[in-house]
């Protein structure tokens, strides 16, 4: 079995990879968003992302420019060399992530047909163009909706997702995330789905306590 890990949002030293995975048998693999080096000194990273602050927002009016056009790339190049891992079982193969990561999970599960499970949290970017249809939008910043920006959103992804998708944790309360994007998200997979919404979670904690619904298709 192997797993891919993807990470959320930020600027910074890559993280290094724990001992945190799904299975104790597994192959694990975390991909770098960003291309960075790795082991690279920590003023080479300031320098890298000095020209990349609020990366989210770089050239969205054009598809092939924007920034998540390299994050796209990344990904399924992570994927490719999983796969040519002979430890691989060529047969489990896990995407998992959390807000960005979460985002890269589903677009790994639509564009790779290797990938057998997905995983994740608080899915980032879902229903971009929320505003435009008098919906919330992801939080995050963004000046003006492009149009370009729907060739990243997993709203047009998850159609094309075939294996099981599991959503552990949806906040009702989450501006970054927007319910509503998730939603919309998650009624367009047709593949099995499962969700867990989370009644006053915002984008990074969960009440304790707090009521929770958990819907699921086979």
């Amino acid at each position: 079995a192997a797993e891919i890990h993807f990470e959320g949002y930020g600027t910074g030293i890559p993280a290094v990879p724990g001992r945190e995975r799904r299975r104790d048998d597994a192959l694990v693999f975390f991909v770098n968003a960003h291309g960075t080096p790795l082991q690279a000194s920590p003023e080479q990273y300031a320098a890298f992302f000095s020209a990349r602050k609020d990366y989210a927002l770089t050239d969205n009016a054009d598809a092939g420019r924007c920034y998540f056009n390299g994050m796209v790339l990344r990904v399924l190049r992570g994927c490719e060399y999983l796969a040519s891992r002979p430890e691989w079982n060529r047969r489990d193969l896990e995407v998992v992530g959390g807000s960005q990561g979460g985002l890269q999970a589903l677009w790994a599960a639509a564009l790779d047909a290797n990938v057998s499970h997905c995983a994740v949290e608080v899915p980032w970017n879902c229903n971009m163009a929320g505003r435009t249809f008098g919906l919330m939008a992801p939080d995050w910043g963004i000046a003006q909706y492009e149009p370009a920006l729907e060739y990243y959103d997993p709203v047009h992804f998850a159609g094309h997702i075939r294996c099981p998708v599991v959503i552990s944790r949806a906040g009702m309360g989450d501006y970054i995330c927007p319910p509503s994007g998730v939603a919309r998200m998650y009624f367009n997979l047709k593949c099995p789905k499962k969700i867990t919404w989370i009644q006053n979670s915002d984008h990074g904690f969960a009440p304790p306590g707090a009521a929770r619904w958990t819907f699921q298709e086979p």
